[in-house]
């Protein structure tokens, strides 16, 4: 049964406007939000790490500056005693510049220690002294062990005056009298 022409056409015709209208809302607005998602994309890592604009200061630089020259100089060490093991330098060349750059290497590692012991660390051994003095020892009575009787003499492990024998090795203690 073919149909007229033009007779069928008519809904079709009104379902094809319906859907034209819903593109020219719907095409604008997937490319605003595909927009949106690009520009967050890219201005999310820009506002979270602020500090990787900030420059660093002269203390940072400094660390910074001398750790990579430390690295270069274990670098160079490797690469050294590589190439002796190659051997492509002499034994007496080698200890030669092994001796030097070991040297530049202490000298780096000194001062980057230097950099990194702040106001609390200078002070750290007289601390340590203070520390120890306010540590209640007890006192020792005539004639008994001294304090290394307290630790195992084989492993150094603490011991309780009533063991006769060491928890971690095993190993007897000498009876004190």
């Amino acid at each position: 049964m073919p149909c007229a022409p033009g007779a069928g056409n008519l809904p079709l015709v009104g379902n094809l406007a319906e859907e034209t209208d819903l593109e020219t809302i719907l095409v604008p607005i997937a490319c605003l939000l595909l927009l949106g998602g690009f520009f967050i994309a890219i201005i999310h890592p820009i506002l979270t790490r602020k500090h990787a604009w900030v420059r660093p200061t002269n203390k940072a630089r400094s660390t910074i500056e001398l750790t990579e020259q430390k690295e270069q100089l274990y670098s160079s060490l490797r690469e050294l005693s590589f190439d002796h093991s190659l051997g492509k330098i002499s034994d007496a060349d080698f200890e030669t510049l092994r001796i030097d750059l070991e040297a530049q290497a202490l000298t780096t590692l000194k001062q980057l220690d230097g950099l990194e012991a702040g106001p609390a660390d200078a002070d750290l051994d007289a601390q340590i002294v203070a520390d120890l003095r306010s540590v209640q020892v007890e006192s020792p009575e005539e004639g008994a062990a001294p304090a290394a009787a307290n630790f195992c003499p084989a492993c150094g492990t603490a011991r309780q005056r009533s063991h006769k024998f060491c928890a971690h090795c095993g190993s007897a203690f000498a009876t004190v009298s």
